[in-house]
């Protein structure tokens, strides 16, 4: 079994996932009945709308990336 890993010629990036800056990358899985699946949504949905209502012009941009979906990815 082989593992990709993000890092440079220094080696893994651990400074980048576990370090000061804001970035988070996880890809999971999560059994949920359809009702905490919507409420899941629901919630993120909120949290979004949340955070894009303190726009701050002038600060460094952020990409947002959210997928929830049924079935497994493989």
């Amino acid at each position: 079994m082989s593992a990709t890993e993000i890092g440079d010629e220094h080696g893994p990036a651990h400074e980048l996932f576990f370090g000061d800056e804001p970035f988070f990358l996880n890809i999971g899985h999560m059994d949920l009945s359809r009702e905490k699946a919507t409420e899941l949504k629901r919630r993120l949905w909120a949290v979004l709308e949340d955070f894009e209502t303190e726009n701050t012009p002038g600060s460094p941009e952020y990409t947002v990336a959210l997928m929830l979906v049924r079935g497994a990815v493989n």
